[in-house]
């Protein structure tokens, strides 16, 4: 297995720790930050291969720093972890994980999605084109593409 490098954006410490802790046993390098400014400001520093955020933080929701994160950086994997299903979802969401979350659920979901980052042209790095992908483990949760 490759390390990736996971930023955990959760206004909850309890949470922060909790996905470090299973981020440390996947054997993943991981930075959280407390809210979506923060996090923005990691993400102009620090290169990251995948971000997991919450839906309800204050100030901006998961669903905002999502887009926030694709304008700036236009290949990034975001999965969005929520107690609630979502409404009105944008594409500038690669997954939705439901709470309360299934460990090996959240292992195959930062194998899945940390594996590849998408490039701008909607090619990942190795010049394949992005296709949609395979499917998680029963009880995961998928956001459809908007059509």
């Amino acid at each position: 297995m490759i390390r990736k490098r996971v930023l955990v954006v959760d206004d909850e410490p309890s949470v922060r720790e909790l996905l470090g802790y299973l981020l440390d046993t996947f054997g993943h390098a991981w930075e959280t930050a407390c809210d979506a400014d923060q996090a923005l400001g990691m993400l102009e520093h620090t290169p990251f291969d995948l971000v997991l955020t919450d839906f309800k933080m204050p100030g901006m929701n998961g669903v905002e720093l999502a887009h926030e994160i694709k304008k700036r950086k236009k290949g990034m994997r975001v999965v969005l972890i929520t107690g609630e299903q979502p409404q009105n979802l944008t594409k500038d969401i690669d997954w939705v994980l439901l709470k309360p979350i299934v460990v090996q659920e959240l292992r195959e979901t930062i194998d899945l999605f940390a594996r590849k980052r998408r490039s701008p042209q909607g090619c990942s790095a190795d010049g394949q084109y992005d296709t949609p992908q395979p499917a998680l483990p029963p009880g995961a949760t998928k956001r459809l593409p908007p059509s």
